[in-house]
């Protein structure tokens, strides 16, 4: 199941949206139908333009990211769980040993530093990529990372089996913590993974990160295309159906 949803969101989620598009206006021309094809091509591009600005994006990805407010104030040590984000399987730089992804990094480095200011104990979950044949796991590059930054080991705990934020939740609440857990990731993942921890049972208190929508005055640049919005776009898509997904299964 979880292969055929992958395949599934590759097609329904930009850019595979738009080759699907782009494919059945082709099929139009050839039977003939030109008007069809061309109010099709039209909406495509629309799609395109639209969701690769900073303006546009942000519309998708920001109530998402204020859903929770960041993290200001810690009432003492407690578990701090993060989430993984992917990683790089086989990073050169480390000689072959896996790495973190530029979003997994940022949530590892700020649940460090949560964990540093509380004297908190540290969670990583996050297990090896579904298609990935190389041994290790997510949590263990983040382990890595943590330890070159000075953390205490006796204080890590990895969780490295799940492959989703659902597995997630699984994995953290088979471990035997007491109270609330503080949950770090992305601020447009936040909500899906609140939701998935609380099926699960488990009371968190969200600390959000990683934040993608501009906070500052819009300008005429904003309005043109750029790769990096296009990603935040799908990602926010990505989780509005996630977040469906869940409260129909979970």
């Amino acid at each position: 199941m979880f292969i055929v949803g992958k395949v599934i969101a590759a097609i329904i989620l930009p850019p595979g949206i738009f080759a699907l598009l782009a494919g059945i206006a082709a099929i139009l021309v050839v039977r003939g139908r030109r008007r069809a094809a061309t109010v099709l091509s039209c909406v495509d591009l629309v799609f395109v333009y639209a969701l690769s600005t900073c303006f546009f994006s942000d519309l998708l990805v920001r109530p998402l990211e204020d859903r929770y407010r960041p993290l200001i104030e810690l009432d003492g040590p407690k578990t701090i769980v993060v989430l993984g984000g992917g990683y790089n399987d086989s990073s050169p730089e480390y000689d072959g040993l896996g790495a973190l992804a530029p979003a997994a990094e940022k949530r590892a480095i700020y649940g460090l530093e949560l964990a540093r200011r509380s004297a908190s104990r540290l969670i990583y979950s996050g297990g090896k990529g579904y298609d990935s044949k190389i041994p290790g796991s997510e949590a263990e590059a983040a382990w890595r990372l943590w330890i070159s930054l000075g953390a205490d080991r006796s204080r890590i705990t990895l969780e490295n089996d799940s492959i989703d934020t659902k597995g997630n939740a699984k994995g953290v609440s088979a471990m035997a913590f007491g109270g609330d857990v503080i949950l770090v990731t992305s601020a447009f993942h936040m909500p899906r993974s609140v939701l998935a921890f609380e099926r699960q049972g488990i009371s968190v208190m969200p600390a959000p990160t990683d934040y993608r929508a501009k906070r500052s005055p819009y300008s005429w640049s904003d309005f043109m295309p750029d790769t990096s919005r296009l990603d935040t776009s799908r990602l926010a898509l990505h989780e509005y159906i996630g977040i469906a997904y869940y409260r129909l299964t979970m």
